[in-house]
């Protein structure tokens, strides 16, 4: 399965909030990028898979502010797997949290962000969906659908998904309630539904 990746260059602003939301299948157990907001190797923002399959979710302007690890591996490649990142760090006790399925996941390494802390996720960098190489990683190998990147607003799980009453198993939302506003016009939702649509 190839991979592939797309850009844009974000308007600056200073959110201190996000939320990221996707449904991904990966192809193979490795170290792949699957968003990240880039500048330069001394200041990024990623959400990734690391090669031993633990989910990740960094900022790093010359030493990591945010560095979030999962303890779960995930390393089924035939399964979807529906991720969430968020954090919060206009409040007195910043929050960064990671979901698969719905579950928050536990944690090995957990660096939260200071109060009112700049962020790279919130800022005029370049926001690279499945891109790996500005960072020294691979680029998203596998599958990719439903992805909200949502500055300004802190989203649970629980906004995008739910539980099935008949497989019991998780699924998305069709139309969750998200607020887009109020960001410079760099939230949005992807839903690559063929590769001449990417909304």
């Amino acid at each position: 399965m190839a991979s592939a990746y797309i850009y844009k260059t974000l308007a600056a602003n200073n959110q201190k909030k996000l939320t990221i939301s996707a449904w991904v299948k990966i192809a193979k157990v490795q170290e792949q990028m699957i968003v990240n907001s880039y500048y330069s190797g001394s200041y990024w923002g990623s959400l990734y898979f690391g090669s031993d399959g633990s989910l990740r979710f960094d900022d790093y302007r010359t030493s990591y502010i945010l560095k979030v690890r999962s303890t779960e591996l995930y390393r089924d490649t035939n399964a979807w797997m529906h991720i969430v990142a968020n954090f919060d760090c206009s409040i007195g006790s910043p929050t960064a949290k990671l979901y698969v399925n719905g579950s928050e996941v536990t944690y090995n390494t957990q660096t939260i962000y200071s109060q009112n802390a700049t962020t790279s996720w919130n800022t005029d960098y370049s926001f690279q969906i499945g891109k790996g190489t500005d960072l020294g990683g691979n680029n998203f190998n596998g599958v990719m659908s439903d992805l909200y990147f949502i500055q300004g607003y802190t989203y649970d799980a629980s906004t995008f998904g739910e539980i099935d009453s008949t497989t019991n198993l998780w699924k998305p939302k069709t139309n969750p309630t998200i607020n887009y506003g109020g960001t410079g016009g760099n939230s949005c939702h992807l839903k690559f539904e063929n590769s001449g649509n990417m909304d």
